[in-house]
């Protein structure tokens, strides 16, 4: 049985490097008196053998209560009804696990958003507004899903927190900026969800901000001198950084096709070459692009873009990337309100996108974040 959890910890970790040392801190317990599995404050993983390692279903049984963790979702419960609290972030999640190639034996045993008619790519909190739990309903996935929180306390907060809890918020706020986002389709889809989560509590402004500062600058990990806000108790110390400046023209990119709303765009835009000409270069180049550009200039002040509307050929994101890999742009801001177009497979230079908070679309790379029409 040890080597069996070996193996599934080992699998885990190769499919998601980047919460390698947190998948490392978990802690395991076979228990035969829950159907399921459950996670509880101190990373600790009671489990059912039969379901976690005998199913198929072991990387998805662990992503999903490390995921419960990420989200922090026994913390945000507050007063909201237990079971439908339940449903609705187990929808949630599968979601974002299925759509990142997770496999789901069984799928009919575990809960989608389409079990309850709705739509996949919201929230948590969407989902607990509109989903109605039967009667006896009953999920081998729900069942016992917060049975460890709710016989422990609930998460802890500060001084209270346990070594893996401090290691959670920690993971947390990275993959919220963006770290490790583009080699992982799961991390990419959570970081979606934690932004959506928060859309109206963030300064998306500063946000954005931070996001230039660290992508517009090269690093290298050193291991001479680890920082110590890397460092956690417990023993787990990841890698500093140094940063290697680089002066070059960054690239604002516009999704000028017919979809997108100009006082939106315009908001959006604004912000972008205000930071862009503050943090990086005096200079920024605007692309404006549907199908295929139909604009550039060199700006330094929003108010010398001539916004076009176009529309006629559909949207692809692909030439302006392209455009900024060419010259060997920085950073590129990618402003499209809804994110519906065509994706190239990569890019080499740091994406930032810039859309609306109803946008459901999770880019295959880079960071996103959510701008609010003023």
């Amino acid at each position: 049985m040890i080597e069996k959890i070996k193996d599934l910890i080992d699998r885990l970790k190769k499919r998601e490097p980047f919460l390698a040392p947190l998948i490392g801190m978990l802690k395991f317990v076979e228990d035969l008196s829950i159907r399921t599995a459950a996670i509880s404050r101190d990373g600790t993983v009671r489990y059912n053998p039969v379901f976690l390692l005998e199913e198929e279903n072991g990387e998805t049984v662990l992503m999903h209560e490390l995921m419960h963790k990420l989200m922090h979702h026994f913390r945000r419960q507050g007063a909201r009804d237990p079971r439908r609290w339940n449903v609705a972030t187990d929808a949630a999640i599968n979601d974002i696990l299925d759509s990142s190639g997770y496999h789901f034996k069984n799928p009919e045993n575990f809960i989608f958003p389409e079990t309850f008619g709705l739509p996949r790519g919201r929230s948590a909190d969407w989902y607990y507004d509109r989903v109605s739990v039967p009667q006896g309903f009953a999920s081998r996935f729900m069942e016992e899903s917060h049975s460890s929180e709710d016989s422990e306390g609930q998460e802890g907060h500060g001084a209270g927190q346990t070594e893996f809890e401090k290691a959670v918020d920690w993971y947390r706020e990275q993959i919220r900026r963006g770290y490790g986002t583009s080699s992982s389709r799961i991390l990419r889809g959570l970081a979606d969800q934690l932004i959506n989560s928060s859309v109206s509590k963030i300064n998306w402004r500063e946000l954005l901000k931070a996001y230039v500062q660290e992508f517009s600058s090269k690093k290298e990990q050193t291991f001479k001198r680890p920082n110590r806000r890397f460092a956690l108790q417990g023993g787990l110390i990841l890698p500093g950084k140094t940063r290697i400046p680089v002066i070059s023209e960054p690239i604002v990119a516009v999704d000028v096709s017919g979809s997108v709303s100009d006082n939106w765009v315009r908001v959006g835009l604004q912000a972008a070459v205000e930071i862009l000409s503050s943090e990086v270069a005096s200079s920024v180049r605007v692309v404006q692009c549907d199908s295929e550009i139909v604009s550039e200039q060199l700006v330094t002040d929003p108010s010398e873009v001539d916004l076009g509307r176009h529309g006629a050929g559909g949207t692809s994101f692909a030439p302006p990337l392209a455009r900024a890999e060419e010259l060997g742009s920085p950073v590129v801001i990618y402003i499209s309100e809804d994110l519906d177009g065509y994706f190239p497979p990569s890019c080499s230079v740091p994406v930032i996108w810039v859309t609306a908070p109803e946008a459901k679309v999770i880019p295959p790379f880079g960071v996103v974040v959510k701008v609010l029409a003023e």
